[in-house]
């Protein structure tokens, strides 16, 4: 091995190895930032839906939550709501997700027992999602009138993460071409 390719090779794997070590420290991070994003927008969506919700059911007015829960799946990437009275019988869904009732009926016993909001990553079709139910209530230190499930879609998070990969990859190449050229 002649002098100028041992000083290329010697320049070029630090700068390979730091490329890399970039690369996936970058992806887990917007990974881990994404995610914590699908759970701030479902939680924000569940604080006001759950009011809206509350009062619809106190009130009777069972067409109002069928039309919320139509409305809120038109949101960026949420899938679907379930909605459960207090006795978790399933009042409505939305379309997307009607065939998956007995899937979530769970984790919405589980927020309404809790009085909490209850979060799970489950697969939807192959694909991942993100599970948000809460207790339905219109007064603090009210009994639940009954619970509801949001379904977020989340297999955006990977494509995006697959773009940024290959993109900061390809500069990496193009850095070290150009390194070995000069």
């Amino acid at each position: 091995m002649n002098l100028s390719t041992r000083i290329v090779v010697t320049v070029l794997a630090p700068i390979i190895l730091c490329i890399g070590a970039f690369v996936v420290v970058t992806v887990r991070l917007r990974r881990d930032e994404s995610l914590a994003e699908a759970r701030r927008e479902l939680r924000d969506h569940s604080t006001s839906l759950s009011v809206a919700l509350g009062a619809a059911l106190r009130d009777h007015q069972i067409e109002d939550v069928a039309e919320l829960a139509e409305d809120l799946t038109r949101a960026d990437r949420v899938l679907g709501v379930i909605i459960f009275d207090a006795t978790a019988r399933p009042l409505r869904a939305s379309r997307s997700v009607e065939a998956e009732l007995p899937r979530f009926a769970a984790l919405a016993a589980r927020a309404r027992a809790g009085r909490a909001t209850v979060q799970a990553t489950r697969t939807r079709q192959g694909q991942p999602v993100l599970v948000h139910g809460f207790a339905l209530q219109v007064g603090r230190g009210e009994a639940p009138r009954g619970s509801a499930v949001l379904v977020r879609a989340l297999g955006y998070i990977a494509d995006n993460l697959r773009r940024s990969a290959r993109t900061v990859a390809l500069v990496g190449v193009i850095l070290a071409l150009a390194v070995s050229v000069a």
